[in-house]
């Protein structure tokens, strides 16, 4: 039996500079992941006489580092839960994230290797430091007020990373001329936005105890692996869990491949410009946001099994959609299709996911979700960019999502709601 330690206390300064880590990396997933740094590396960075295509590049590195990211998973994951030292490791990657980050100014056209190692090591320090971050909410409070200050992290987040983005805007119509130079000089801002807003976390956040006592002889890259399989196992004896489990897996790497090549797509289908992409993201954000709201209210009324089955039929309509776009019209629509579907798709499975939890086991099987999302989302990247480089043409890795989503309707459709709900509910108590 594993003691079970209460969360500590924590002043609000310290749950404020927790939510602020959302503020100061959403900058990142905004501006680098999708609005700037994708499409001025595919169209700008690597060569339009490449062998490989600037899309395909692209996507094996979001690959790369999500991989990456999930095999070190486990093993920081025992190091940080046995010695307690989630702050160092949280330092270690937030910091080389900022700094490749940073680097990124330097890629200039021709750099395609540079600027992919780069972008490989800052989504390595964003993917793990967010981990890291997130894995202290559970010393910041109960389990009663953990939604309430996830929820302040997660809207903190969508406000800071657009503001930076907005930034950014303003500097592609002030350099107009050099529209180069602009998302250059772009990329510091998002590292110093980076770091600056994160000094908080890094400063004020504590490190408690650790929570776990440490076998006599066992190795900590043995235990991270060992606890992976061990939660896969406790996974498997809800049925209906571990089924649903696998359908969010396959539609979200559908997801997730779409919103990370949307920007590139939009200018190399539609002709859109860096400061239309970034007016378009902005407006899909705060789309977002409503659809989330929408869907919940949705799923109130109608189940969010239904609710997100109807969701998964709406984005195998916008891959239709988006084979067929060819102009700025088209891909306006587009964004706009997206944006209804986006937050309401992910923010219902994450509550469905919940619903069908039992609650002594919640935050060992969260952590495998949210492991498990990016796991998924590095095969949807490999496939993107090989049916790309392949064919031609992005709208043909386009496409080929739809199997994701379709594998994913599948295995929701045989997901049993009620039965899974009474498992959660019946469920005895950890020990």
């Amino acid at each position: 039996m594993e003691p079970v330690q209460e969360a500590a206390p924590a002043r609000t300064k310290e749950i404020v500079s927790w939510a602020m880590y959302d503020w100061a990396n959403s900058a990142f997933a905004t501006s680098i992941l999708t609005a700037i740094y994708s499409v001025y590396y595919a169209g700008t960075v690597v060569p339009k006489d490449s062998a490989i295509r600037g899309e395909t590049w692209w996507n094996w590195a979001n690959a790369i580092s999500m991989i990456l990211v999930c095999a070190s998973g486990p093993v920081i994951g025992a190091i940080t839960d046995y010695t307690g030292s989630k702050k160092k490791f949280f330092r270690v990657f937030w910091l080389a994230g900022v700094l490749a980050c940073t680097a990124l100014c330097l890629v200039g056209p021709g750099d395609a290797l540079l600027g992919f190692v780069l972008f490989i090591v800052a989504n390595i320090g964003f993917g793990a430091s967010i981990a890291l971050n997130n894995a202290f909410l559970t010393e910041l409070a109960p389990p009663e007020k953990m939604d309430r200050i996830s929820s302040f992290g997660w809207a903190t987040g969508y406000v800071g990373g657009g503001i930076c983005l907005a930034l950014n805007l303003v500097l592609f119509k002030v350099f107009k001329d050099d529209a180069v130079f602009a998302a250059r000089l772009g990329f510091a801002v998002v590292g110093l936005w980076w770091f600056v807003f994160s000094l908080p976390a890094v400063f004020w956040l504590k490190e408690r105890p650790a929570t776990k006592p440490r076998p006599p002889g066992s190795s900590l890259v043995a235990l991270g692996f060992a606890d992976v399989f061990r939660t896969v196992r406790n996974l498997r004896q809800y049925k209906q869990l571990f089924l649903f489990l696998l359908a969010f897996l396959c539609f979200n790497q559908g997801i997730e491949t779409v919103v990370s090549n949307a920007a590139i797509f939009g200018e190399k289908a539609a002709g859109m410009k860096g400061d239309d992409i970034i007016v378009l993201v902005l407006v899909i954000q705060g789309v977002a946001a409503v659809g989330a709201f929408l869907f919940g209210r949705l799923a109130e009324r109608a189940g969010s099994k239904r609710v997100i089955g109807l969701s998964l039929f709406v984005w195998l309509g916008v891959l239709v959609f988006a084979f067929f776009t060819t102009s700025k019209g088209m891909f306006w629509a587009l964004g706009i299709s997206v944006a209804v579907v986006l937050g309401g798709t992910q923010a219902i499975a994450r509550g469905y996911f919940a619903q069908l939890t039992p609650p002594a086991r919640s935050a060992e099987f969260f952590g495998f979700f949210a492991i498990g999302g990016r796991a998924a989302a590095a095969l949807g990247s490999l496939l993107f960019g090989t049916v790309s480089q392949l064919a031609g043409h992005m709208k043909w890795g386009i496409i080929s999502l739809a199997v994701f989503f379709i594998a994913g309707m599948i295995l929701l459709s045989r997901v049993d709601d009620r039965e899974g709900k009474a498992a959660a509910a019946e469920a005895a108590p950890a020990s």
